[in-house]
């Protein structure tokens, strides 16, 4: 079961957005020089958001020149579990390069897209990571210092699979908790400052390969911090079959229940797209009734149905930036 796991965890990654027709070449960061110097000067380097460590695909965004124009609304990329800024040649590892290509033919320049590693990229260790409170807060940094650095008034914010649970709490300015009971303050909200949140199949209300009460021993299904979707249904079905009433259970993941009960909104429009095809959400997308991809503040969804968990990112570009763009396309 285990190696089962591992192999699924491991397919669970990233936070989103890309592909298209025609890209343009392919990018390559680390940040720029002009976005170091400014992360030195401004309290930010410790945080280490160019990731050197994985050379030029660890990281992505900044001005080119100093006094450069920043036109755009500026775009970040939150990538999922084991994932990174940009593509590393693995299959599950394709990071947010296709997306940065279409955008960048359509008129963005990289100091209107940025992108930042969270975690160390090792597939094998999938299933231990959690949303952490370390996680949460280096990506609250990040989206705090690109509008700072910026001066932008908002940002959009387009993630992917594990990259939308963490993005979230981030945005709301939650208190969460980690599995051993820390408290773990992200701040106030940030809501006002984002424009668009696109979120690409997230898990909202957790996986059911989490379901089993063992696997909520292992991190990425833990009840505190992971995946874990909840109990039985009250005798409706279990977790991937369950097609009744919507079960509006109490007992499921603490951090993915404490940022679907909070009714700050996540941005001005909030955007889910997600495929019954997913091999790592499974069932159709359903979680004891509800499609586990959707949030409570949701404007507008759309559904494939032919998509695999890293074709919704890699696939959908065009949808991401006519939904930035602010067309509804329906």
């Amino acid at each position: 079961m285990l190696a089962g796991m591992s192999r699924v965890f491991g397919i669970f990654a990233v936070l989103v957005v890309t592909l298209g027709h025609d890209l343009a070449a392919v990018p390559l960061g680390p940040i720029t020089s002009d976005f170091r110097s400014w992360l030195q000067r401004n309290g930010y380097a410790h945080y280490r958001f160019d990731r050197t460590e994985f050379g030029q695909l660890g990281s992505y965004g900044g001005r080119t020149k100093r006094f450069e124009e920043i036109e755009k609304t500026p775009v970040i990329f939150t990538h999922g579990n084991s994932d990174g800024a940009l593509d590393n040649g693995d299959a599950y590892g394709t990071g947010w390069s296709k997306s940065i290509a279409f955008f960048t033919k359509h008129g963005y320049h990289s100091s209107e897209l940025y992108a930042t590693t969270w975690g160390d990229r090792n597939v094998r260790n999938a299933l231990t990571r959690t949303h952490s409170c370390e996680d949460m807060i280096y990506l609250r940094k990040f989206i705090e210092a690109v509008l700072k650095y910026t001066g932008a008034k908002k940002v959009n914010v387009v993630a992917h699979s594990m990259g939308v649970t963490l993005a979230r709490p981030i945005i709301k300015g939650l208190t969460v908790w980690d599995h051993n009971g820390k408290a773990c303050h992200l701040g106030g909200p940030i809501n006002h400052r984002i424009s668009n949140f696109i979120a690409i199949s997230g898990a909202n209300y957790g996986l059911c390969a989490c379901a089993d009460e063992r696997m909520a021993n292992i991190g990425t299904c833990d009840k505190k911090t992971g995946f874990w979707p909840g109990r039985s249904c009250g005798g409706g079905g279990k977790c991937g079959t369950h097609r009744g009433p919507i079960c509006d259970l109490i007992d499921y993941s603490s951090v993915l229940q404490r940022a679907n009960d909070d009714d700050t909104k996540e941005a001005d429009t909030t955007f889910a797209l997600w495929s019954t095809k997913d091999e790592i959400l499974l069932n159709g997308n359903f979680v004891y009734g509800r499609h586990t991809s959707e949030f409570p503040a949701l404007d507008n969804r759309m559904i494939f149905h032919n998509l695999t968990h890293m074709q919704t990112k890699d696939e959908t570009v065009n949808v991401q930036l006519k939904w930035i763009q602010g067309n509804r396309l329906f």
